[in-house]
């Protein structure tokens, strides 16, 4: 009588609220009554079809605060609904987030990273992976899991994706994470997409540049084609090492110490060789005298400058609505 009586609610309402009432009760059911899975989970989804977003928002919070106990049937039901909310809608994006996490705990990884490929697609213009903040903390625990996400955006290389991988290792989470690419998502004979992925990460990557140089020469450990490891050793020199020669050079050198006898040990030396070359013949030049201005002429350019700020207060002063009505002594 319950199903039936829940049934002909779905089948002849069309009031938002009460559909989202009814799918709160069915996935309430479907948590301790396994012999009517399919059942509800075919309600479920004509109820969602039907309903707007306070259906959607009542899924989420079934979805959030309980998806380890929710049957897997009834989750392949519920994400392509969940795809479909609006971003702006906070609340439930949060508990889209939350549900995600717990998917993660439980195991459910690629069914995780293919429902955050898609929403991250989808809205590229107003979502990023910071609305799931849940599912970057969560990921972070397991180095493995962020190597395969790196590997795999960096190689579907759509802008959106490869964002995501800097949200994930940005200043919220972890400022230049040593990171690793996964062999697995690899084939270290295709020259392309190696230096393809090697490209996006020096791209995307470039303000962190640890992070960056780290996956450089996880790349450089899953080749051993003398000119694919030439030319990963050419982008960890320029644009890396040119432009970062403190902490990111002193990465490197650790990472060739550490490295065993071999090739990619001989390119990683050859990168920092060429940096060492490069600072001794900046040395070599000597001091440039265009590059010193004498004493005259730094006074005349903080001259110049105290008569533009000067003009530009006054300017402001002019247009400021309260200093227009009270007098100045």
């Amino acid at each position: 009588p319950v199903y039936a009586g829940l049934c002909k609610t779905i089948s002849d309402e069309s009031d938002d609220e009460l559909l989202a009432s009814v799918l709160t009760t069915l996935l309430n059911l479907s948590r301790h009554d396994d012999t009517r899975v399919d059942r509800i989970g075919v309600m479920i989804a004509e109820a969602l079809s039907k309903g707007g977003d306070f259906a959607v928002h009542a899924a989420s919070q079934l979805f959030g605060f309980h998806a380890e106990e929710l049957p897997t049937s009834i989750l392949n039901v519920l994400l392509p609904f969940l795809l479909e909310v609006k971003p702006d809608n906070k609340g439930t994006i949060d508990n889209i987030d939350y549900g995600l996490s717990h998917m993660l705990r439980r195991g459910d990884f690629e069914e995780t990273m293919s429902f955050l490929e898609e929403m991250l697609i989808a809205h590229r213009k107003v979502l990023s992976l910071d609305a799931f903040d849940s599912v970057a903390s969560q990921l972070l625990k397991d180095p493995s899991l962020i190597a395969t996400i790196l590997t795999r955006w960096f190689l579907r290389g759509d802008a959106a994706l490869c964002e995501g991988i800097c949200a994930l290792i940005g200043p919220s989470y972890g400022r230049n994470i040593h990171l690793e690419v996964d062999p697995s998502e690899l084939n270290p004979l295709d020259k392309v997409r190696i230096i393809f992925v090697a490209r996006k990460a020096i791209g995307y990557l470039f303000v962190f540049p640890v992070s960056a140089a780290s996956v450089i020469i996880s790349l450089m450990r899953q080749s051993q084609e003398d000119d694919v490891l030439a030319e990963l050793a050419s982008h960890l020199f320029d644009p890396l090492l040119l432009n970062y020669t403190g902490e990111t050079r002193e990465y490197v050198e650790k990472c060739a110490a550490d490295e065993p006898q071999g090739k990619v040990k001989d390119h990683i030396n050859a990168a920092l060789k060429q940096l060492h070359d490069y600072l001794e013949s900046l040395r070599s030049i000597g001091d440039i005298l265009e590059l010193h201005p004498s004493e005259a002429q730094r006074s005349a350019y903080n001259r110049l400058f105290s008569r533009q700020k000067s003009r530009s207060l006054k300017k402001a002063e002019e247009q400021s609505v309260f200093l227009n009505l009270v007098t100045r002594m």
